[in-house]
């Protein structure tokens, strides 16, 4: 839904983004490490990348390092997708995460559910109602058809010789015009205070995965991850079309999120089919 000429809000300002304001958001954010390495690129590839050939130092002080960039020439979404988006109207940003070396596996697996949580979390308190669509969809939530009314953003995580690196895509003030689909929205769409800028989104952001990922890690945190990635989760209870990489489909009612992460999906004859991956299509409430 896009506001008319009439009622929409004042377009956010495109400024680049200021290292020494965004550490001062970072520390209202509650930031605990104000030595984190922190890389402002006006243009690179992609900030995954980035990321992820930091030098082994880059780390040590926080256990974490951001890049974020105005414009990636090489963006990538999930499957390799390319990702757009006008230079100053969203963040395009990548953490580096320590991982453990005792650290389990199937706990580092879900970090992009908790990436996912935080992100969710940040635009929850920026004033936009964001949800996530199974697995890493930012989105608006559905309003009373059930049907998502945009996507926001998303997360690729990826692992690298120093960890892992988690992107974030999320598109702030990107406009009707100069979205690339028509799933396309901004969080300016969706209601963000206009007393938000995008350091203070970034800082959200970046504070909110870390600590997210922390918890994680902690005894009990991956019980309480799962916990609240479904309550934010808008996949579950509708009727969904979960496309596969090898381009077949499934269809059927997304009735959970397991503890490791995947969809439980029950088909029409009644089956429940477990989805480590997939691109899910929204169609309406389960009981409408």
């Amino acid at each position: 839904m896009t506001p008319d000429a009439d009622t929409a809000p004042t377009l956010p300002t495109r400024d680049p983004l200021h290292l020494d304001t965004l550490r001062a958001a970072l520390a209202v954010a509650g930031n605990p490490d104000s030595a984190a390495r922190i890389d402002l690129h006006d243009e690179c590839e992609s900030t995954n990348q980035v990321a992820g050939e930091l030098p082994p130092a880059a780390t040590v002080a926080a256990g974490w390092a951001l890049v974020a960039a105005e414009r990636q020439s090489a963006g990538r979404g999930r499957l390799g997708r390319h990702w757009e988006s006008p230079p100053g109207a969203g963040l395009l940003c990548s953490l580096l995460l320590d991982v453990p070396a005792d650290a389990d596996p199937a706990v580092v697996g879900l970090l992009p559910l908790a990436a996912g949580v935080a992100v969710v979390d940040a635009c929850r308190a920026a004033g936009v109602p964001a949800g996530l669509k199974w697995p890493n969809d930012i989105v608006v939530e559905p309003g009373p058809a059930g049907v998502p009314l945009g996507k926001l953003g998303g997360l690729l995580a990826e692992r690298s010789p120093r960890g892992v690196v988690v992107g974030l895509g999320l598109n702030v003030s990107l406009t009707s015009a100069e979205a690339p689909t028509r799933e396309a929205t901004s969080l300016w769409h969706h209601g963000l205070r206009d007393d938000v800028g995008r350091e203070d989104l970034l800082a959200a952001c970046a504070v909110g995965i870390v600590q997210r990922w922390r918890e994680l890690l902690a005894d009990g945190g991956r019980h309480a991850l799962v916990v609240a990635y479904r309550d934010r989760c808008v996949t579950l209870g509708r009727h969904v079309v979960v496309r596969h990489p090898d381009g077949t489909e499934s269809a059927g009612e997304a009735i959970d999120i397991d503890d490791a992460g995947h969809l439980l999906l029950r088909g029409r004859d009644g089956q429940v089919n477990v989805f480590t991956v997939g691109d899910v299509v929204q169609a309406r409430v389960a009981d409408a």
